[in-house]
């Protein structure tokens, strides 16, 4: 059981856990049970937010219930069955006054099986015969300008899958191990309301070999190297109405001396639209907005998926090392560059008519100016009433609206993203416990860009709700016995907030996080089995989250590199038996 709260506020939040398992001599069962209670953090809780509307929340409540149950049974020696299953409900509101006096209620169901058998066929060889049935169901219900709607949708997909691996035949190095598989899934996705998307149904079919090489035989040594492994894989996939691609993945890693292990990975991927993205309900969003070096504007904009989505692909590789010397045991790290290339990447295009409107070189072909009377009438009447929403209200006049913004969700021509890894830790005995140094660092050299074949490149390295080019993550922990005591800084670094009139720069983000741990009673002992007594701080110095100008003027602060909740207790119990 787990319980805390954010300070200056009535924000919490109840996590409470039951797990019962039973084991007989030829299988075992396993019942899961998980209950979680949240309250709202409303903007009248922040000092950057109140002075907007102070019944908006920043987290919305939610409860959520969830159930496992796993089943394992074995039917003789070469032969064992499974059968797991999985249901999730939640339900909370959302609230946003400032939105076209939203307030929104919302309920999901979750519901999945998924039986397995598993066979050995002789020597080192098996076979795992396996599906998944699953159904998710949400229904909403909102209010917008004094409007009730109701919607949601269905989705259901079921999948099967086959796989046989064992060792192919020996060499002098080892064996060389494979495995072989195929896959079928349908998913399908029907709305339960009033919407712009029908009914969705779409097969895929794959099949996929992998194969693991050892190099060099044991005691021997190749152009220096002790010890090296190559692994080869390919998928195959075939998607109804989008089409088929192979994918091959390669890895190597060497050994040149004790501690030391080098390794490289390249490989493509494949990722066809979500059957959620294809058939996603599109939005039409009449507003006022005042843009800097533009002033105040009538604004169309167009929210939701583009229909003609195509699949992303991608092209990735890596280079890395891992060092764990002998001479300094408890001493582990690792380093690991990576290049990362997708084409057709599906996503938001920019956030906020401000980015649309500042850069037209960038985002030009989004946006058409001055649209006139006529064209806006024809976009607002080829929308269902229900999902045109109109924040001007009475008063909005097609004649008066500057531009029309095309914010949908579609593929990105290109996006290039490289960076470094790096990852550190020591533990060493102290008296009569232990103490453990870690350090966790990413450090992105580029992300870049290209809404379509030649358009110019855009920056998106540190850029307000993009990926920060450095963050960290550094801590100590200590344990003798029952007791456990650990302490880490999470850094953030700063950047220009290129979207505000002039440029201003956002700090950095630092915050600590402090966490006690008392086992009562270790385990083996009949008084308090297992009792574990825990005390937890996240950001224990209430840092608030760096100021930002939007032009929406909601948030104040950058929801993808920081948090609204400040200092947040915790505190926790787990009793076993």
């Amino acid at each position: 059981m787990q319980w805390g709260n954010a300070a200056h506020s009535d924000y919490s939040q109840l996590n409470v856990t039951q797990l019962l398992g039973h084991d007989w001599s030829s299988g075992g069962a396993l019942l899961t049970y998980e209950y979680r209670d949240q309250n709202p953090l409303k903007y009248s809780d922040r000092s950057y937010s109140r002075q907007t509307v102070p019944e908006a929340t920043l987290a919305d409540p939610e409860t959520r219930h969830a159930v496992m149950l796993s089943l394992n049974q074995e039917i003789n020696d070469r032969t064992r069955v499974r059968l797991d299953t999985f249901y999730n409900e939640r339900a909370g509101d959302t609230t946003r006054p400032f939105f076209a006096d939203l307030y929104q209620s919302y309920r999901t169901r979750y519901l999945t099986f998924a039986p397995s058998l598993s066979m050995q066929l002789g020597g080192d060889w098996s076979m795992e015969l396996s599906g998944v049935w699953g159904r998710t169901d949400e229904q909403i219900r909102a209010t917008a300008f004094g409007q009730q709607y109701e919607f949601g949708d269905w989705n259901r997909f079921t999948e099967a899958d086959a796989v046989v691996s064992g060792s192919l035949f020996d060499t002098p190095a080892g064996a060389i191990h494979a495995a072989v598989g195929a896959m079928w899934r349908n998913e399908r996705q029907s709305p339960t309301g009033p919407g712009t998307y029908s009914q969705a149904d779409r097969d895929t079919r794959a099949a996929f070999m992998e194969a693991l090489i050892p190099l060099i035989p044991a005691g021997a040594s190749f152009l220096g190297f002790e010890s090296g492994q190559l692994s080869l894989a390919a998928r195959y996939e075939d998607y109804d109405a989008i089409g088929s691609t192979t994918d091959p993945r390669v890895g190597l890693a060497l050994t040149p001396t004790e501690g030391v292990n080098l390794r490289a990975t390249w490989g493509t991927s494949f990722k066809a639209p979500a059957q959620g993205h294809a058939h996603n309900a599109q939005t039409l969003l009449l507003s006022n907005d005042n843009v800097p070096t533009l002033g105040p504007l009538t604004l169309v904009q167009l929210n939701g998926t583009v229909r003609d989505l195509k699949p992303e692909r991608g092209e990735s590789w890596t280079v890395g090392i891992d060092w764990n010397p002998p001479a300094a045991r408890g001493f582990n790290t690792n380093v690991t560059y990576y290049n990362i290339v997708f084409d057709d990447r599906i996503a938001s295009v920019a956030f906020g008519a401000a980015s649309f409107l500042l850069n037209p070189d960038i985002y030009g072909r989004f946006v058409q100016l001055q649209p006139g009377a006529d064209a806006v009438n024809a976009l607002v009447a080829s929308f269902p009433p229900a999902y045109v929403t109109n924040f001007v209200g009475p008063s909005f006049d097609p004649a008066s609206v500057y531009a029309i913004i095309d914010g949908r969700t579609r593929n990105i021509a290109a996006t290039e993203t490289s960076g470094i890894d790096f990852m550190a830790s020591y533990t060493r005995p102290v008296g009569k416990g232990s103490m453990t140094f870690s350090c966790n660092v990413n450090r992105i050299l580029s992300f870049d860009n290209q809404t379509a074949p030649g358009a110019p490149i855009s920056d998106d390295l540190d850029v307000l709700y993009r990926p920060l080019d450095l963050r960290a993550r550094v801590g100590v922990s200590w344990n003798r016995g029952p007791l456990g005591v650990s302490g880490f800084v999470n850094y953030a670094d700063s950047y220009t907030n290129v979207t505000a009139i002039p440029h201003e720069t956002v700090d950095s983000y630092l915050t600590t996080d402090v966490t006690l741990a008392y086992v009562i009673g270790p385990e083996g002992e009949p008084a308090a089995s297992g009792l574990t007594l825990f005390f937890s701080v996240s950001n224990l110095f209430d840092e608030a989250p760096p100021r930002v100008s939007t032009a929406a003027n909601d948030n104040f602060y950058d929801g993808a590199n920081a948090d609204p909740f400040g200092r947040r207790l915790s505190l926790g119990i787990t009793r076993k038996w």
